[in-house]
């Protein structure tokens, strides 16, 4: 999974529905994860919480897990 390092804003998504890029029609980024369901593994509690919150802004639904065995 690749998440896009720049924010794209309204005007390109407008451009590129008007290009016919996405199919005619524009992925949001709220919807780029929709239906993904990802296992976050990070024994620091705020490195799990930022990438739970990076994900989920995404749309993915994720599982948090503070350890492998915890994660199993």
């Amino acid at each position: 999974v690749t998440l896009p390092s720049v924010a794209i804003g309204e005007e390109e998504l407008d451009r590129r529905a008007l290009l016919g890029q996405n199919g005619g029609a524009p992925i949001l980024p709220s919807e780029q994860l929709a239906g993904v369901t990802v296992l976050v593994v990070d024994d620091e509690p705020a490195a799990r919480e930022l990438v739970q919150t990076v994900l989920e802004e995404q749309g993915a639904t994720v599982l948090p897990a503070a350890s492998a065995s915890e994660a199993l």
